[in-house]
């Protein structure tokens, strides 16, 4: 029996009395998975993404993360949790006044890894991610798909078991849209369970994975992703 690592049971989330973000939603993914995360602007993607690294609490309803309720997951364990957990985020949250290199190299020092360690990990991962050569550079240099390479390498460099990526190709081209996601695919093919938040369809048509599709607080889930909504909550 295949292992979950994330379960949804029927979390509902507002911001403000008598609106609900998400709405009464159950699912679960399975180790080793791959899933889109679609819907709208504002339908709620990062709202749900927040909810498991424990960006926000305020929830109804049950979330267990690697057979973890997250209620119980407080204090000095949030930072363990989040470890096994890479987040990659739209608008990169690079450090500027670090290097290329340190910047990838970061998670590991926070970790307790001497800095000779963690860099040499960290340049067999710029190699990975193609920005082999460019561990010297500030990322104020690089391109948009540049620094978006440079965050999903920072994200992926303690191993974690789930990869959370928030919109990560909203702000480039579509040739590296396909590139970005192809380095995902990869991640999942050795075993990392991703949930990929995206609006762009054309790219999803190319890469035919599960969905899960939020529309007005609802999840639909769809098997795998096409232009027309079908499957249900659950």
């Amino acid at each position: 029996m295949q292992q979950e690592i994330v379960r949804f049971d029927r979390v509902s989330l507002n911001y403000t009395e008598g609106k609900n973000i998400l709405s009464d939603i159950s699912f679960s993914l399975l180790k080793g998975s791959f899933h889109y995360l679609m819907g709208a602007s504002g339908a709620g993607k990062s709202s749900l993404i927040k909810l498991i690294y424990l960006g926000f609490r305020g929830y109804r309803g049950a979330i267990r993360v690697f057979g973890r309720d997250l209620i119980n997951v407080r204090g000095d364990d949030i930072a363990t949790y989040r470890r096994q957990i890479g987040v990659v985020f739209q608008d990169f949250c690079l450090l500027e006044h670090l290097s290329v290199l340190d910047n990838i190299a970061l998670p590991l020092r926070l970790k307790g890894e001497s800095w000779s360690e963690a860099r040499a990990k960290g340049l067999e991962l710029l190699n990975w991610i193609g920005l082999k050569g460019l561990g010297d550079a500030s990322p104020q240099n690089l391109s948009g798909g540049q620094k978006q390479r440079l965050a999903i390498g920072r994200a992926v460099i303690n191993r974690p078991s789930l990869v959370i990526a928030d919109e990560p190709t909203g702000n480039v081209d579509d040739e590296n849209a396909v590139k970005l996601l192809y380095l995902f695919t990869e991640l999942n093919k050795r075993g990392t369970t991703v949930i990929f938040a995206t609006h762009n369809r054309d790219l999803v048509l190319e890469f035919p994975y599960p969905a899960l599709y939020l529309e007005q607080g609802q999840l639909h889930i769809i098997f795998p992703y096409n232009d027309r909504k079908t499957g249900s909550n659950g």
